[in-house]
């Protein structure tokens, strides 16, 4: 297909959503926006004006299947709330629809263990179907910068990883739902897993509302594994301090705020990042198109076992926190 015609969930922004974005970079990337998604007749008028500000005209609608019927679409992206997301997938594969959908894919403060077996079983029907079902963790596109940053880390076996994250909200719990496919989905694009489980699994409270936490396991990747810590601390306000270290090799996003451009710097030294969400964006429109998929963690069993990682993570904090 030439211009793939894409449909987006959640263009309005009520917490931390990004669908405007996100259909901006469709129109960027020469894909269309043609429809959308809203959760009520209300709010299709400030969707609609949402995404006229960023030059995409699309028609409202509050049924996936009414927008199928008078305005085809090729795939959706699903930016709207987490309870949102199985009744939309479920909605898609019916429709014959490719998918981009923002993580967690399932699941939310309910039972977690059950939505990544969820997770594993939508995976499945989507590849039955040939359809593409990605997941929004865009940080594995950020490692061409850092390693244009750090030349000499890339030409060494991964035995340490930490990443700095800093969620909207807190408090811990939320946090690790939030946050944690995006230092896994880094570990799985640096140092794909050789098995399952986690060793030494720790978290630096049991407070599931404290709003700073720091998680370290030992990942099953790499020659001998990869002692991981992860760092997530709330900031309302932007920018919104984030870095990771490969090594001991550190890289911190940096944002002028002026023009939103981001770079990773560290040491005196800096170089541009292009924006991580754009290029998976991109990635996802030429897929459309019939290009090859990148080879990232973005999809297929990658997906299966990031979710089925974050279960485990998220049990663990259970446990500790007294909730099970």
């Amino acid at each position: 297909m030439s211009a793939p015609r894409i449909a987006v969930a959640g263009v309005v922004q009520r917490r931390q959503g990004i669908g405007q974005y996100l259909a901006r970079f469709v129109h960027e990337h020469g894909g269309e926006v043609v429809a959308f998604l809203g959760s009520r007749p209300e709010s299709l008028a400030e969707g609609r004006s949402v995404l006229q500000g960023h030059e995409v005209d699309a028609r409202g609608f509050c049924d996936l299947r009414e927008l199928q019927s008078e305005t085809p679409v090729d795939a959706l992206i699903v930016a709207s709330p987490v309870p949102t997301h199985a009744p939309y997938l479920e909605q898609a594969l019916e429709l014959g629809l490719h998918v981009l959908c923002e993580k967690p894919l399932l699941g939310d403060t309910g039972d977690t263990d059950a939505a990544a077996t969820a997770t594993e079983r939508m995976v499945t029907r989507f590849a039955e179907r040939e359809l593409l079902l990605w997941e929004n963790t865009q940080w594995p596109f950020t490692l061409p910068a850092y390693h244009e940053l750090h030349p000499a880390v890339a030409d060494a076996p991964l035995r340490q990883f930490s990443m700095r994250l800093s969620p909207r909200a807190g408090g811990a719990a939320h946090m690790l739902r939030e946050s944690m496919s995006h230092p896994l989905s880094l570990l799985q694009a640096i140092a794909p897993p050789t098995g399952e489980g986690f060793g030494g699994l720790g978290f630096s409270t049991a407070d599931p509302s404290a709003e700073r936490l720091e998680i370290s396991f030992r990942y099953p990747g790499g020659e001998r594994g990869v002692a991981v810590r992860v760092e997530l601390a709330a900031c309302p306000e932007q920018p919104r301090p984030a870095a990771y270290t490969l090594n001991g090799a550190l890289a911190e996003r940096r944002v002028c705020l002026e023009d939103y451009a981001l770079s990773f710097g560290h040491a005196g030294r800096s170089v541009p990042l292009p924006d991580p969400t754009s290029a998976l964006v991109r990635a996802f429109v030429e897929a459309l198109r019939g290009a090859p998929s990148p080879d990232l963690p973005l999809f297929g069993p990658a997906l299966s076992w990031r979710a089925r990682a974050l279960a485990e993570i998220v049990a663990g904090f259970a446990r500790v926190s007294g909730r099970i």
